[in-house]
């Protein structure tokens, strides 16, 4: 028996296919994993990216290799396709358009990575390709268009994970475009001596290993000089340096030994190459075939690596160094998931799913709604938003984190009117809701004792409600259940939640919040019933 996946890399400097089939011959043979397609189309997503939007000429380059990507994957299982963004696209203001075009051509939800995601599973991606003993000591460097990630760990498992806005497009575009290469060179190193200035030196004991296109193209350059035979030396990098300052470069066929495509941004590479060399003091570098799709594709099979996900310990450590009440966030969680299941159909369907980044984003802003009582309980969803807005949060995205700070600042007290103003218009309404489910869930959690809130009834077709008729499966609920459904009337969010009768009348201090709620809600353009019933 074989079926295949697919995983969709949607990158700064190259868009990447890998289609792969998984064969289970016997059952004692466990998975094995066979690659039998890799496309790649170099878009160069990061060309002319100005101050965070995307140029239109790479749209379309996007738009036209996504439709030949869709004719590939026309006959697979859209579950066994991923499809996953990098820099470009977690950096953009408004990266909808590209997102658009890979939903539409492709039909699958596009997971945007943060920096230390990407990072994790290019490591991941590594081991799975090359793997080494538990006990022995790596770092991964793959250097993309628009940033450089960097993983240091032990065996199969990252233990440290960093991504810095540094890549071989931006940089050329930044720093060599219209000079000499000896001038942008130094103009370049003078840059990353600040962007990389963070990053520790390595042990004498530890492996490092490259994986990108930009790697592989200086370890073959070496080769076929004469500078180096299978490895990047920091000795081969110096008369690689020397090369390109004595003019034996050439803007148009570059030099022997490199491919034709990787002419334009060859000397960038080499020179981020190069001071990562000497930033992190590397002595050599191998170069593994392995890249990101590999390791998206390792997660799809097999699951989540243990102790890879940063976003977990990201949430963790915030919660243990503002003292939050993990036990009140747990309940909140519970019921903010349970309201965001009750309505996705209406609101969060996203093709034939409900898109899981809108559900991740909710459970984590429940997780975090509290840590602002670490400065004080007056006016906390204010502390809140402050502390998140500038703490270090490996695994979320710039955009994520900013997404964060608007759930929080507006889970309690008046909806702020311009929290999520920086947003796509599609995305602000998207938000706007997942507001409301956390202020409800926050409110009816107000007891904050386990079994306080009524438990939410979700109703299995409460899909595309376009009407306010309470649905069937909400008249059939157990009593004791509140349901929560939502829907569009003529073009305007609704929302009615109906409460075990007597609910209200036991629990004054939320019966008092939801009338409150009411305005507040509609101060978003979402309109609130509250219906206190038996059902």
């Amino acid at each position: 028996m074989s079926e295949q996946y697919a995983v969709v890399d949607l990158g700064s400097n190259s868009f990447r296919l890998l289609v792969a089939q998984r064969e289970t011959d016997a059952p004692e043979s466990g998975v094995r994993l066979r690659v039998v397609e890799r496309i790649k189309d170099k878009v160069q997503l990061a060309r002319g990216l100005r101050q965070g939007d995307i140029h239109p000429a790479a749209v379309a380059r996007a738009d036209v290799c996504l439709q030949r990507f869709a004719q590939r994957l026309s006959a697979l299982d859209r579950s066994r396709i991923a499809v996953v963004g990098t820099h470009v696209l977690r950096a953009a203001l408004d990266p909808e358009p590209v997102l658009r075009a890979a939903r539409d051509h492709l039909r699958v939800p596009v997971r945007v990575l943060s920096g230390e995601e990407e990072a994790a599973l290019v490591y991941r991606g590594v081991s799975r390709r090359d793997p080494v003993g538990s006990r022995v000591s790596r770092l991964v460097v793959d250097l993309g268009g628009g940033s450089a990630e960097i993983a240091w760990g032990e065996g199969h498992e990252p233990r440290r994970l960093a991504s810095v806005p540094v890549g071989c497009v931006s940089l050329t575009e930044g720093f060599f475009e219209g000079r000499s290469v000896q001038v942008g060179f130094e103009a370049t190193r003078a840059h990353l001596a600040t962007a990389l200035e963070l990053l520790p030196a390595v042990s004498n004991d530890t492996e490092v290993i490259g994986t990108s296109g930009t790697v592989e193209s200086v370890q073959t350059v070496l080769a076929a000089n004469g500078w180096g035979d299978g490895l990047v030396t920091r000795e081969g990098l110096d008369r690689l340096v020397q090369a390109l300052f004595e003019g034996r470069w050439d803007n148009e066929t570059g030099m022997l030994g490199l491919a034709p495509e990787r002419v334009d941004i060859f000397p960038a590479g080499v020179a981020l190459l190069d001071m990562i060399f000497r930033q992190c003091g590397i002595g050599a570098m191998r170069y593994v075939g392995a890249a990101l799709e590999d390791g998206v594709l390792d997660e799809m099979v097999h699951g989540p690596m243990p102790g890879a996900d940063p976003r977990e310990l990201t949430v963790r450590g915030l919660q243990s160094d503002f003292r939050v009440d993990r036990a009140h966030a747990a309940r909140v969680q519970s019921t903010a998931l349970a309201c965001f299941e009750a309505v996705a159909g209406s609101w969060f369907l996203d093709g034939s799913a409900p898109n899981p980044d809108w559900r991740a984003l909710l459970l984590t802003a429940a997780a975090l709604h509290e840590v602002g009582l670490a400065v004080g309980p007056r006016g906390h969803q204010r502390h809140a938003a402050y502390l998140l807005r500038h703490a270090d949060m490996p695994g979320f995205s710039r955009r994520e984190q900013d997404a964060l700070t608007g759930l929080v600042r507006s889970h309690r007290r008046v909806m702020p009117g311009l929290t999520y103003a920086e947003f796509p218009l599609a995305d602000r309404r998207l938000l706007r809701r997942l507001s409301a489910l956390l202020r409800l869930s926050v409110i009816l959690e107000r007891g904050r004792v386990e079994g306080s809130a009524p438990r939410i009834f979700v109703a299995p077709d409460a899909r595309g409600l376009e009407t306010k008729a309470p649905s069937r499966a909400a008249l059939r609920a157990t009593a004791g259940q509140a349901v929560l459904e939502a829907g569009v009337d003529q073009g305007a969010d609704w929302l009615r939640l109906a409460l075990p009768a007597g609910w209200l009348a036991s629990h004054p201090l939320s019966a008092s919040e939801l009338e409150l709620e009411v305005a507040q809600l509609a101060t978003a353009g979402i309109t609130l019933e509250v219906v206190d019933r038996g059902i």
